[in-house]
């Protein structure tokens, strides 16, 4: 229920953005942004049919800043990579970043 109520989602750390495009294809009403490093990135291109709803964002998760105005955020395959201090900082900025009552998954 919580992706069919959002408006706009952020895949933070998202490679390839895989789980935001099926999100965005099940989900005629929902934007999405891609935040992920610049060298990922730079050789991206959002699929034609998803490319009006898909932004690409340069960016780096523990430097931030990330964006704000959405209420949903996506870690996705990102928490279980680093440890618990970083994670917890990650956590942070998600938080500090989400619209009011936004969800993080």
């Amino acid at each position: 229920p919580w992706l069919s109520r959002a408006r706009k989602m952020i895949d933070i750390g998202g490679g390839s953005g895989i789980f935001l495009q099926h999100a965005l294809r099940g989900h005629p009403g929902l934007g999405g942004v891609l935040f992920e490093l610049p060298a990922v990135v730079g050789v991206l291109e959002p699929p034609e049919d998803l490319a009006p709803r898909l932004q690409l964002l340069p960016g780096d998760m523990f430097r931030g800043p990330w964006p704000t105005g959405s209420d949903l955020h996506l870690l996705s395959n990102v928490l279980h990579d680093w440890e618990d201090g970083r994670c917890e900082e990650l956590l942070r900025l998600s938080f500090e970043s989400l619209s009011p009552g936004g969800v993080l998954v």
